[in-house]
This record gives C-alpha cells, sequence and structure tokens, in this order.
C-alpha cells in the first residue's frame, strides 16, 4: 500500500541575515545526525588501479592471421597510406603493457577467409524485470578453424576487417576496423568495431567510436587514460588514426589508474589509518583496517559498529589497490556485521562495475589444450604411416 501526504507550505518573510543562520542550524543538524548515525566521513581522491575488463592469469600470445581490405574502399587511400601495413605495426605497440603479446602470423600459408555478420544477442535485465534487451552486434565469422596448423602455437587468433579507410577532409582522415579474437579451438573472446577519424591526436582521441560500446565509466577515462603504443615522431593521419584504432581495441586488455574518490568512515581510533589513506599508503591502510578488525573479533563486547566501519575502510583501500574481489568480500561481511546505507551503495557500484569482467583464462588453457591434442594425433599419425623397416633388409644395406 503507497502513501500519499499533502500539506500546506508557509512562506516565511525573514531577513537574509536569518536565513544564513537558519541554513548554518540545518547543515549543523544533518552533520550531527551523520556523525551520530555513521561516523566522521572523509572524502578522499586519489588514483584507483583498474584491472583490466579482460583478465588472464599469465601472458598470451595471439596470432594476428588476417587483416581484409572490404570491398568499396578507396583504393586511392589505401594506395597512399596501406592499412594492413600501418595496422600491423601498430597492434603490437598497441598490446605493449597488457597480458596478450600480437604476433604477425599474416604471411603463413594459410588460407582463412572472415564474414563479417550482423548477429542477435540476448541482453538479459535485472532480476526484477520481466523481458530482455535483444541487440545486434558485429561477428566476424572465421572459415577454416579444423585447418589452422600445429606450427600457429599461439592459444588465440585474431582477424581484422578493414570497413572504412579514407580521406574525410584535406588534412583529415576517418576510419573504421572491426576486430575479432578468438581461440585456436573456436570459441569467440571479443569482437568489435572501432571508427576513429579527425585531424590530430585530441580529435581522433575524442571521436572513438566503439561498437559493442565500454561500460560507461570505462569510456568515460579514455580520454585520460595514457596513450601508449605510438611513436611521437611526425606522422600522417592515416597513421595517428591506426595508432588510436588499435589502441582503441586494445584498452579493455589493459591495467589503468582511474582518479578515484570515495567517503571514509572514520570512528574512535581510526584517524591513523585515514592518514595513511590521504596519504596513498593504500597497502599500509589495509594492514590497519585489518588489525582493528582481529582485534575486535577477539573482544566479548566487540563494537559491531567499529567493526563494520573498519571492514568497510579496509575494502576501499583493496579498491583502490585493484583487488575488487577481496573489496567486496569485505564491504559484504559490513553489511552483515551492521549495514549501513553508504556501504551498501557502494558494494552496488562495484559489483555493478565488476559485472563487466571477462575472465578469458579458461579458453586459453581449454586452446592450449587443444592445441597438445592436435600435436599428439598428427604425431600418432605419422608413427602409423610408417613404413616398418625389416631388420635383414637394413642388415643388408649396411654391407
Amino acid at each position: 500500500m503507497s502513501r500519499s501526504w499533502t500539506g500546506s507550505i508557509q512562506r516565511l518573510n525573514v531577513e537574509e541575515d536569518q536565513v544564513d543562520r537558519l541554513k548554518a542550524v540545518m547543515q549543523w543538524t544533518l552533520v550531527a545526525s551523520l556523525v551520530v548515525a555513521v561516523g566522521c566521513a572523509t572524502n578522499i581522491r586519489d588514483d584507483r588501479l583498474q584491472v583490466p575488463l579482460y583478465q588472464l592469469d599469465e601472458e598470451a600470445d595471439v596470432a594476428l592471421l588476417s587483416i581484409e581490405i572490404a570491398d568499396g574502399i578507396d583504393a586511392e587511400a589505401v594506395e597512399a597510406q596501406d592499412p594492413t601495413e600501418l595496422v600491423l605495426k601498430m597492434l603490437p605497440k598497441a598490446f605493449e603493457g597488457t597480458k596478450l603479446n600480437v604476433v604477425d602470423r599474416i604471411e603463413t600459408d594459410l588460407e582463412i577467409t572472415v564474414v563479417l555478420e550482423e548477429v542477435e544477442e540476448v541482453l538479459s535485465r535485472e532480476e526484477h524485470s520481466d523481458s530482455d534487451i535483444v541487440t545486434t552486434r558485429d561477428k566476424l565469422v572465421p572459415d577454416g578453424f579444423g585447418e589452422i596448423p600445429t606450427s600457429i602455437e599461439e592459444p588465440l587468433l585474431l582477424y581484422v576487417q578493414v570497413l572504412r579507410w579514407e580521406e574525410a577532409s584535406p588534412t583529415g582522415v576517418d576510419t573504421e576496423l572491426v576486430y575479432s579474437l578468438w581461440t585456436r579451438h573456436g570459441e569467440e573472446i571479443d569482437t568489435r568495431r572501432v571508427g576513429i577519424s579527425g585531424q590530430n591526436e585530441r580529435g581522433m582521441t575524442a571521436s572513438v567510436d566503439v561498437s559493442p560500446g565500454w561500460p560507461f565509466w570505462l569510456h568515460n577515462h579514455w580520454m585520460e587514460s595514457p596513450k601508449e603504443g605510438g611513436d611521437k615522431e611526425d606522422r600522417s593521419s592515416f597513421e595517428m588514426a591506426a595508432q588510436f584504432n588499435t589502441l582503441a581495441f586494445a584498452y579493455p586488455y589493459r591495467s589503468r589508474k582511474i582518479s578515484y574518490s570515495v567517503t571514509v568512515i572514520d570512528e574512535a581510533g581510526m584517524s591513523d589509518g585515514i592518514a595513511l589513506m590521504e596519504a596513498g599508503d593504500w597497502e599500509g591502510a589495509r594492514e590497519f583496517f585489518g588489525a582493528i578488525v582481529e582485534e575486535e573479533k577477539g573482544k566479548d563486547d566487540a563494537d559491531t559498529s567499529k567493526k563494520s566501519a573498519a571492514l568497510y575502510n579496509m575494502g576501499l583501500a583493496a579498491e583502490f589497490l585493484g583487488d575488487d574481489v577481496a573489496a567486496v568480500a569485505n564491504f559484504e561481511r559490513a553489511i552483515e556485521i551492521g549495514g549501513r546505507e553508504r556501504i551498501v551503495e557502494h558494494v552496488s557500484s562495484v559489483n555493478t562495475r565488476m559485472r563487466g569482467y571477462v575472465d578469458i583464462s579458461p579458453g586459453v588453457a581449454a586452446a592450449r589444450e587443444a592445441l597438445q591434442e592436435q600435436i599428439a594425433a598428427e604425431k600418432a599419425e605419422d608413427d602409423e604411416d610408417a613404413v616398418p623397416v625389416d631388420d635383414a633388409d637394413l642388415d643388408e644395406e649396411l654391407q
């Protein structure tokens, strides 16, 4: 049952100084109520380590097998600045500092074609919703997975298709590429269309158009993220476009520092830990609040409010260190002990961020296992095809 309230609002005729005094009283009343409810609140801003959206336990090599130029591309632009050459130059640089190492395998004697298709995909809504969102996305479909030779040892395969490569103005360019990353045994990891246009670095950075799009919070930090991977000498517009286009594809695969603001809870005995946070010593702060949690755990009359605050602050420290899993675990323990609205709201935002993470380690492990099975099968086949040598014939040859 919903309830509504109606009433009248009386306009007060007061002087400006009276208004200021009323505002001050209201502000102090709000602060006092917050102190009673959650202790003193302190805002801290620092750089947080953001882990990659695509996560790997260990480094893995990627075989770049194909850079195809779609029909209808401006032949003069291609002749002036070959996209195959430029993308091949920029892709390995774009992935420097990530756990993926791009290896040029384009010249291998391998006939694999890729077809750009538009596929429908169902995105589940929130649990309280009865319907799903159906969306469309690009998919580069390789033809010939069963023909990947064992001489290509990389567990991951990358296909690129150039959809647009043209001059948009006397000094600007317009480019659009589709990248598709697969395991060698046929599991799609990531397909993304990236458009970059403009005539200088600032314009190209601002023009990035990615589909499927990045999470909004990640997209917001693209502009301020260091654009590693490009040389600083004079480059043509097409060279710059190839650099930023490949960097945009590699962007979700790298760790980065992100400016981040949080509100910590400062209760009795926590000032030293807050000072560590303000100094950017998040490892020290994590240990400090962990010690408070352990200290309160052993008390019969443990202060649940203090323990909850310490767990929350310890979770914030873990979050700044890039350990979102440990951060959420601490937040949830704090909520169990004595849930506070601030903690509930914060853990919800972190969980939203974590839902965007994709662990590709199982796919890489399966691809490596498939390669070993393929090698073993080829060896067994070679052994079967080998012609047995008669010992008597061998002795006769030796004589």
